[in-house]
């Protein structure tokens, strides 16, 4: 399953260890999810553990059976803003919160007991308080082992630019400082190209899948020191296809060596797995070549050994699709009821061959809630989970 985060918390030079952390009071048990579990994001570990973020951006959930949802202990009062939340789940026990606390502070939660007892830390916005952009919110969050972490933080924007600053921890969150910007944080050399969705194999190796603007196709960007400097990486585009058009639609997921990730041509459609086997270095396109419902921008790779593994859902048959090794083949049927009144598959998450989840949501009715669909066979049939 790809790892990733749901949406978004801020910060710009975090001052060495700045933001005491303090442990808040265990609270009374949680209450259990609604029927149709309101969630806006989802994250499973195994086909029995996994995270949520509920629709309001405020309340986490986690399940021990992968059907039975809990409300963990309220954390804190959550402002609404542009950005959201952001919740990263590192294990079963493991997961950060963040949210914007106000326009200049961050507000990071951690728990490592399955969300009964959190600490946190409020961290100031550095650039507020030097006449730059405002606190947007939280990005993206990735750790590549127990110590080492990167936290992607927005400022407000409009629709031309993205800008960003990446901050990074090396003591387990104790302490968090400013590697890299798009403008001018303190101490820190402009060098990010924009903000967007960080993952991180190792301590200095790491990726960035993000856009220039709102509105044009999302890049892949690879860093070797950190996150401190960020290169374009480029990939050999099929025959016929413009390069300009190419966005990339699901980051790149390793195991060792082997990568896979996933990008569509926005002129016609066609989506293509690409996979490395020399640690991101060089990409080619997969054996498969496209997909089987290739106008499809929605793709979960899965795993990629010992054969890439990767779901993708086509919005215009209600398919699943599923690809395991060389070809594309359907999966399932999204049911047509589930679907009803203009609700459209947010997201796809899938464990393993037979195991995923996915959330129904309805962008056109503000007054509907998001439901979660779940799959024990691959995606042929669906319950409400």
């Amino acid at each position: 399953m790809m790892r990733r985060a749901a949406f978004v918390v801020a910060l710009a030079v975090l001052l060495a260890g700045c933001g005491a952390t303090s442990a808040t009071p265990n609270a009374s048990p949680g209450k259990a999810a609604s029927p149709h579990h309101h969630f806006t994001w989802i994250d499973m570990l195994s086909p029995t553990s996994g995270w949520a973020l509920g629709s309001d951006r405020t309340t986490v959930y986690r399940t021990r059976n992968g059907l039975g949802w809990q409300a963990v202990p309220p954390i804190a009062h959550v402002p609404q803003s542009g950005y959201g939340s952001l919740l990263y789940a590192m294990s079963p026990n493991n997961a950060w919160y963040a949210f914007a606390a106000n326009a200049s502070t961050v507000a990071l939660y951690h728990t490592v007991d399955g969300g009964r007892r959190w600490t946190h830390q409020m961290i100031p916005f550095a650039s507020a308080r030097q006449g730059y952009n405002p606190l947007g919110g939280p990005v993206s969050m990735s750790f590549a082992n127990g110590e080492d972490g990167w936290l992607m933080v927005a400022q407000s924007h409009g629709m031309s630019t993205e800008p960003g600053a990446l901050y990074r921890t090396v003591d387990g969150g104790k302490t968090w400082r400013a590697v890299a910007s798009t403008g001018p944080v303190p101490v820190v050399v402009p060098t990010l190209p924009f903000n967007g969705d960080v993952s991180f194999t190792g301590p200095q190796d790491g990726w960035l899948v993000g856009s220039e603007t709102t509105t044009s196709p999302s890049m892949l960007y690879r860093t070797t020191d950190g996150g401190a400097h960020w290169t374009r990486v480029s990939f050999p585009v099929p025959g016929g296809l413009p390069a300009a058009e190419a966005t990339v639609i699901a980051g790149p997921t390793f195991s060792g060596r082997r990568g896979a990730m996933a990008v569509q041509f926005l002129g016609t459609g066609e989506s293509f797995l690409y996979e490395s086997g020399d640690g991101g270095t060089t990409w080619e396109s997969t054996r498969g070549g496209r997909s089987l419902h290739g106008n499809s921008p929605l793709v979960d790779l899965v795993s990629v050994v010992p054969q890439i593994l990767a779901f993708t859902y086509s919005p215009g048959g209600l398919d699943v699709s599923r690809v395991y090794g060389n070809t594309w083949t359907d999966a399932g049927v999204i049911p047509a009821s589930d679907l009803k009144a203009g609700g459209q598959v947010a997201e796809i998450d899938f464990v393993n061959r037979s195991d995923g989840w996915a959330i129904i949501t309805h962008p056109f009715d503000a007054a509907a809630q998001p439901v979660v669909l779940r799959t024990e066979d691959g995606g042929k049939t669906w319950i409400r989970g």
